[in-house]
């Protein structure tokens, strides 16, 4: 297969236009979905498109040549539950976020750090229209984690796991604050395995979980080792008082 140009890739926002190409991207991505993988994207119809495509969310493209080739939703919300996902409870008051919802791209271009550049666009985007919204936040399935890396390598840091309530699927929550540096943590660092995550879910989980009730957030993928690295953030003082009931996952 010849491998797709992109370098001249361009990005706008889509409209109820775009309508056939949406969901037709759609389609060919959960046409390539593998075994397990099906929760891993919301199977939208036509109408839950066009809601999406209602302010105050909408859909950011992106395109070679005239071919829709991933697509970006997200939400401004402007009250406390509306978008923001009230099982998460972010902090800050919805007025002040951004709420990635779904990111999907044709599987032809996989491996380009779309994900990361579509982030990347929108986000700024929609920063410089509202410089209110100071933080980014999403969910991703938590054995998904091509996606997961992709935002951390966009400066997202894992903050808290749970269950999605939609499907009861695993899931992470991510944030990224506007204009602040990677958090920097204090102590040693806990690592996790990919293929711990992958194979050994639900011994990972508990650990993680414990992790993140102490304070620790993920803020790093190690590519070499492919681990996922935690820290606790220098504000937090427990980090010497915390015990680990599950063996270490590395």
């Amino acid at each position: 297969m010849t491998k797709p140009d992109i370098q001249n890739l361009t990005f706008r926002k889509l409209t109820t236009h775009d309508l056939d190409s949406i969901v037709s991207l759609q389609q060919e991505i959960i046409e390539h979905l593998g075994p397990g993988e099906n929760e891993f994207i919301t199977h939208r119809n036509r109408e839950d498109f066009k809601k999406l495509l209602t302010p105050p969310s909408g859909l950011y493209g992106c395109f070679d040549g005239d071919k829709l080739i991933a697509q970006m939703a997200y939400d401004l919300p402007t009250e406390r539950h509306a978008g923001t996902y009230p099982e998460f409870k972010p902090l800050l008051p919805a007025e002040k976020l951004i709420v990635f919802e779904a990111i999907l791209v044709d599987p032809a271009y996989r491996g380009h750090g779309l994900m990361r550049r579509m982030m990347a666009h929108t986000e700024k985007v929609l920063q410089d229209k509202t410089p209110e919204r100071v933080c980014s936040i999403m969910k991703i399935a938590y054995d998904n984690p091509a996606s997961w890396i992709s935002a951390m390598n966009h400066g997202m840091s894992i903050t808290k796991i749970g269950i999605d309530p939609d499907d009861g699927g695993k899931v992470f929550y991510l944030e990224k604050t506007a204009h602040t540096q990677k958090t920097t943590g204090i102590g040693p660092s806990k690592r996790v395995q990919i293929k711990n995550i992958l194979t050994h879910g639900g011994t990972c989980y508990q650990y993680m979980e414990h992790l993140m009730a102490h304070g620790y957030i993920g803020t790093v993928f190690d590519k070499t080792n492919k681990e996922l690295i935690f820290v606790q953030p220098q504000n937090c003082l427990s980090n010497n008082k915390v015990r680990f009931p599950f063996s270490h996952t590395r």
